[in-house]
């Protein structure tokens, strides 16, 4: 983990942070934690949200049957449609520090 980080958001079930160090983005939510670039962390944010939508009407919104898969395969990520709505969220907020961050700076 980097050491020059600033909090870009934090639920009770992760945070995401913003190195200024290497220019990344660290997710942590639930027992997993990621480290994207910034279009990593889009792409991530883009595959979240098509996945919402195409499974928004799950009869059992508890059940881990959705699966995001990405850096060449090699991770899966399973969630509940609940987990999946919270780490969108997660995400959300966080593109929205990294925007807010970014005008700023400017």
């Amino acid at each position: 983990m980097c050491n020059n980080n600033t909090l870009l958001h934090q639920t009770d079930l992760g945070y995401a942070v913003h190195c200024g160090g290497c220019n990344s983005i660290q997710v942590v939510f639930g027992n997993f934690s990621i480290k994207l670039s910034r279009i990593d962390f889009s792409s991530l944010k883009k595959a979240v949200e098509f996945q919402l939508e195409a499974k928004k009407n799950l009869e059992d919104p508890y059940h881990r049957c959705i699966y995001l898969s990405g850096w060449k395969n090699s991770i899966h990520l399973v969630f509940s449609l609940k987990e999946l709505e919270n780490f969108d969220s997660l995400l959300q907020q966080a593109a929205i520090a990294i925007d807010i961050k970014e005008l700023m700076d400017h």
